[in-house]
Formats: C-alpha cells, structure tokens, sequence
C-alpha cells in the first residue's frame, strides 16, 4: 500500500471517528446532554426567518474566527505537533458535526437532516477539500520532518509547499463568503419552507 493511501484513510478515518463518537455520545448521554439544549426549538427557527443578517460583518467575523484556527493549525504543521494537531482538530470537527446532525434528528426528526445539510451548504463545498489538502500537506510535512531525509521520495507526494498554501486560501475566502453571503439565505429559505409554510 502506498504511503499517500495510509494518509488519505488516516485523514478520512479519523474525522468519520469523530462523526460517529459524535452521533453516540448524543445517543448514549442525550438524557443529560438534552436536558439543557435549547438551540433546535421552534423559538430558534422563528428567529433564523425572522433576523436580517449583515453579511459585511458576518463575513470579517467568520474571517477571524475560523481563520485564527486555521492559522494556528497550519503553524502547527510547521513543527513537530504537526500531525498530532491535525489528527486532534479532524477528530473534533468531526465530533462537533456528529453532535450537531444528532441533534438536528432528534430535535426536527428527519427534516432536521436537510437543516443539517442547509446548515453546512454551500460553504462545506470548498471548507472540505480546504481542510483535506491541508491536512494532506501537514502529514506530509511531518512525515518528511521524522524521516530525516530516510524516505524514499516516490512514496510521497511533491511538496508544492506555497501552491498548497495558495490553494487553501483561496478556497478558506471563498468558503468564507459562501458562509456570510449564500448559507444565511439558504438556512432561512430552508427553514421557512420546511417548518413553517
């Protein structure tokens, strides 16, 4: 098996982990974890097709909200934590989307499986092969940095260190004016239509 193959269902393992620990946790402790949660009631949704977003300000938040974590975690990758923070932050997003998509079922029922989706879409599109080509990247880099110039370079992937870099910005700004512009549009037109039409 081919290094890039153990790396790729490492990356992809790891977070469908942290999705179904998601799913269980909300599952097995929903009594108690439930008990307390008020985000998927009919108030919440009422407020979601009442509230007029400001796109300009969601947009410079969610800038510096996801874009602190993901440069913390990209300067991670440049040291010996790297792939250690990778496997960390994949586990927990996929826990968070597990707890969040339970939720939404258990709450809505099986329309709460097309607020999960209107929730995560249209920016999930380009937030997924962000996140995958820079955890790819990271892997790398790290795999590269414990080998000490052992490794054999046909098992792994070229660096492209800056067009990585490149590409990942490109498709966080984008996936950062989807969410700002484009998702408070889609969730409100999905929640009036589907709960309350």
């Amino acid at each position: 098996m081919k290094k890039h193959s153990v790396r790729d269902l490492l990356i992809s393992g790891i977070f469908f982990a942290g999705f179904l620990c998601g799913i269980l946790f909300v599952t097995l402790w929903g009594d108690t974890y439930l008990r307390d949660c008020d985000v998927l009631n009919m108030d919440s949704l009422q407020m979601i097709c009442r509230t007029e977003v400001d796109a300009r300000a969601l947009f410079f938040y969610v800038l510096s909200a996801r874009g602190k974590c993901c440069l913390l975690f990209w300067l991670l990758g440049y040291t010996a934590a790297g792939i250690p923070a990778m496997l960390f932050a994949l586990g927990c997003l996929g826990f968070s989307a597990g707890v969040f998509g339970c939720l939404a079922v258990i709450h809505l029922h099986m329309t709460g499986v097309l607020f999960f989706l209107a929730a995560l879409l249209p920016q999930a599109i380009l937030y997924a092969p962000m996140i995958w080509i820079a955890a790819g990247s990271i892997y790398d880099r790290g795999i590269r940095r414990f080998q000490k110039g052992r490794y054999q370079e046909s098992l792994y992937r070229p660096d492209n260190g800056a067009r990585r870099t490149f590409l990942c910005l490109a498709l966080f700004l984008a996936g950062a004016f989807l969410e700002s512009c484009a998702n408070p549009w889609v969730l409100k037109k999905t929640v009036t239509y589907f709960f309350f039409s």
